[in-house]
């Protein structure tokens, strides 16, 4: 069956969304200057059949993703299939949670991200902890985005907390220094102005 195309937008370039069923109208319409996508919804249902039609479509044109609550625990292994076909993406945005997920896959998630941010305000009690976080999650961002330069935080942030130089802190991290050391380096933390910030600040609720 011929789907019928409704229209032609060669001038939009961003959508923002938070529709149940989004992705079913990129049959129908086309966007060909389409770079920015914004999808957000705390109670998605299973969208990998939308995702991956999305992906086929618009995969070589975005180059700006925003995902919050799309990552379901039963839909994780599916995002990491459909993140590499948008081939042109530089800059992720997702929560705290949703990233937490696709790192527990243990695989490259995208070659060419170079700025990831992150929110922290999904709707569940399902959360790392800021320690978790810190000792898990920013060490090792490099092994799923290689090219990752930029980690945009836009949480809350606690400048008075620092570990850097207490016993408890270096005994904890003591083991995975090097590798710390290695996936990090060159990786820089900054608030949403570009303020640059330590990684034990950010708070994690």
């Amino acid at each position: 069956m011929v789907v019928p195309t409704i229209g032609r937008f060669p001038f939009l370039h961003t959508i923002e969304a938070s529709q149940r069923n989004l992705f079913d109208h990129f049959d129908i319409v086309r966007l060909p200057s389409l770079s920015t996508f914004h999808v957000r919804n705390e109670n998605v249902p299973d969208l990998v059949e939308g995702m991956m039609m999305f992906s086929h479509q618009y995969g070589k044109t975005i180059k700006t993703l925003t995902m919050i609550g799309t990552v379901g625990k039963r839909a994780a292994k599916c995002f990491a299939i459909f993140l590499p076909r948008c081939t042109k993406l530089e800059e992720l945005v997702m929560d705290v949670l949703d990233l937490i997920r696709l790192l527990a896959l243990h695989q490259v998630l995208h070659r060419k991200v170079t700025m990831l941010s992150l929110t922290n305000d999904a709707s569940t009690r399902a959360r790392p902890s800021g320690s978790n976080l810190l000792a898990t999650s920013i060490p090792n961002l490099r092994v799923h985005f290689p090219e990752l330069g930029v980690l945009r935080w836009l949480g809350e942030v606690d400048r008075s907390a620092s570990c850097s130089h207490t016993q408890e802190c270096l005994d904890s991290l003591e083991g995975d220094a090097d590798a710390s050391e290695v996936h990090t380096s060159e990786i820089r933390i900054e608030n949403r102005d570009g303020e640059k910030l330590e990684s034990d600040w950010l708070l994690v609720r």
